[in-house]
């Protein structure tokens, strides 16, 4: 879309990572995904300037182990058509 002519450049720092987490099952890295999307909310539904840190934190979280699991299902070759 939009974005997929950066791919290379998310891949480069994704793909490193991927290989360090093949162990761990892409099922997993979605649950902390999760997780750390429903910590955001709590964070931000505390508000003030500590919480909102630690949401602007947890919120990165999310993106990132969002962003691996499934790199880590496609190089483990667990990926499917369901994602």
């Amino acid at each position: 879309m939009v974005l997929d002519s950066y791919r290379h450049v998310a891949d480069a720092v994704l793909d490193p990572m991927a290989k360090g987490l093949a162990n761990i099952s892409p099922n997993t890295l979605s649950a902390i995904a999760f997780g750390a999307a429903v910590l955001a909310g709590l964070a931000f539904y505390l508000g003030g300037g500590l919480f909102l840190g630690l949401a602007f934190l947890l919120v990165l979280a999310n993106a990132l182990f969002d962003a691996l699991d499934g790199k880590v299902a496609k190089l483990t070759g667990k990926a499917s058509a369901r994602g």
